[in-house]
C-alpha cells in the first residue's frame, strides 16, 4: 500500500528560496508531494519505494539538463546507520541492510544541484524576491521535501491486536492500583502481584475474558495513550508510530479530535474493535447457557 506522508514542516532557513511546505516558492509542495510504500522485508534487505511529485516546470528543467537530483538521505538513531540514496528520477527504491532496520528510521528527501546554476531566479519566487537571482553550487538544494518516517519495530500487519502494543506485567508487592507506563516501546499495564497471577492463570488467552478485558484494563490503557499520544516526551515509542499509522492510513479513524475527550472515548473504541458490543455479547451468550 502506497502511503501520502507530509507534516507542519516548512522547510529550513536558506540564504535563498528553495520550494518546500512554505510559500518562499509558488505553488508550494502540497501533502501529496511525497508517498511511500510499505516496505519489502528480504533476507538481508529492506527496499523501500520512494515516490516524488512537485509542480514547477523552471526546476524540472534542471533535472532534464542533468544539474540537479534526487537525494535522500537515511537515518537510524538506533544503529547509528545514516545513508544518502541519489537518484535522477522521482520515484526510486531505496535498499537499507537488514542488519540497520532496528527501531525508527527518518527518511530526508530533496533535489539538490550537481552543476553550478547561474542566475537562479525562479517565476515562482514570493514578491519578496522579486527581480533577484541567486548563484547555485554543486550540494545546494533545490526542493525540501517533508520528511517521513517509519519504525520497523512495529508489527504493522498486526496493529489491530491490542497486544501488538500493550502487555500485562506485575506491580511491586505493595502496589494497589493498576497505572500504565508509556516509557517503553510498548505500553505497560501494570496490575498489583496477586491480581497479575490471576490474570496468568485464569484470564490469559481465555477469549471470553479477553473481551472483558478490552472493554474495561486495556480500553483505559488505550484512552490514556491517545491523550499523550502527541506528547514530544514519547516521540518514536513504537506504541505511538504504531497508534499513529493507523490514524494517518484509515480515512474512518481521522474523523476524530484527538484534543477532545469525547472523540478520544469514540477513536480509543474504534480501534479496539467495539469493545463494549463484544463484552455484551459475551455476557449474553454467557447468560443463554446458564437459562
Amino acid at each position: 500500500m502506497r502511503r501520502n506522508r507530509s507534516n507542519n514542516y516548512s522547510g529550513i532557513s536558506l540564504p535563498y528560496p528553495i520550494l518546500s511546505m512554505g510559500d518562499d516558492i509558488i505553488p508550494s509542495l502540497d501533502e501529496k508531494c511525497i508517498a511511500v510504500d510499505d516496505p519489502v522485508i528480504e533476507s538481508e534487505l529492506v527496499r523501500i519505494g520512494v515516490h516524488l511529485n512537485f509542480d514547477n516546470e523552471y526546476i524540472k528543467s534542471f533535472i532534464e539538463k542533468d544539474m540537479a537530483e534526487y537525494c535522500c538521505e537515511v537515518n537510524g538513531s538506533s544503529t547509528y546507520y545514516r545513508e544518502i540514496f541519489r537518484s535522477k528520477k522521482p520515484d526510486f527504491v531505496i535498499e537499507i541492510p537488514r542488519s540497520a532496520v532496528k527501531g525508527r528510521l527518518v527518511f530526508t528527501c530533496s533535489l539538490v544541484v550537481t552543476k553550478t546554476i547561474e542566475d537562479y531566479a525562479n517565476p515562482g519566487f514570493n514578491e519578496d524576491y522579486d527581480g533577484a537571482s541567486f548563484l547555485l553550487e554543486c550540494g545546494d538544494k533545490l526542493i525540501d521535501f517533508p520528511p517521513f518516517r517509519y519504525n520497523m519495530d512495529v508489527k504493522y500487519d498486526k496493529l489491530f491486536a491490542a497486544g501488538s502494543i500493550m502487555k500485562f506485567n506485575a506491580g511491586t508487592d505493595d502496589s494497589r492500583e493498576t497505572s500504565f507506563n508509556l516509557e517503553g516501546n510498548i505500553i505497560y499495564i501494570t496490575i498489583p502481584p496477586k491480581m497479575y497471577e490471576k490474570y496468568r492463570r485464569h484470564i490469559q488467552g481465555d477469549l471470553k475474558l479477553a473481551s472483558q478485558l478490552h472493554s474495561s484494563v486495556v480500553m483505559s490503557a488505550l484512552t490514556y495513550a491517545l491523550l499523550n499520544l502527541y506528547n514530544p516526551q514519547y516521540t518514536g515509542k513504537t506504541w505511538a508510530d504504531a497508534l499513529q499509522y493507523r490514524i494517518s492510513t484509515e480515512p474512518e479513524l481521522q474523523e476524530y479530535d484527538l484534543s477532545d475527550l469525547a472523540d478520544i472515548m469514540k477513536l480509543a473504541q474504534r480501534l479496539l474493535g467495539d469493545p463494549f458490543k463484544r463484552m455484551f455479547d459475551v455476557l449474553a451468550v454467557t447468560e443463554d447457557s446458564d437459562v
